[in-house]
């Protein structure tokens, strides 16, 4: 859910542009989480990795059909990056808020381009 209601307060339910503290730090981890993305900013993403640029979290999806909706919205072929989600948890933490994943950066070891 993107946004929740609590005692007749609507909050953001995870951050991308409003700072949200998430609440549930992952302890269990899919192997693999996805990100959909413009194919412009594949170069520096295979490059420098996955960073915050004006967000306050990097947010991930646990399925192919989710992050291929999140990429739409950046391009009509969006490209789907596969996110090795345990292995990257040795030095990244990972959130959960409603069905979204969150981290703050990831490196780009851990991003492989799906083939469309």
């Amino acid at each position: 859910m993107r946004f929740e209601v609590k005692e007749n307060k609507i909050r953001a339910g995870y951050g991308h542009s409003i700072k949200v503290e998430p609440k549930e730090r992952c302890r269990e981890l899919f192997t693999f989480l996805f990100d959909g993305t413009s194919p412009e900013n594949l170069r520096s993403i295979l490059k420098e990795g996955l960073n915050l640029q004006r967000r306050i979290f990097v947010h991930f999806s646990s399925t192919l059909e989710d992050a291929h909706a999140v990429g739409k919205r950046k391009s009509p072929k969006p490209v789907i990056l596969k996110i090795e989600t345990k292995r990257a948890s040795k030095e990244v933490s990972f959130w959960k808020e409603a069905n979204m994943y969150l981290a703050k950066s990831i490196p780009p070891q851990y991003i492989h381009v799906l083939d469309n």
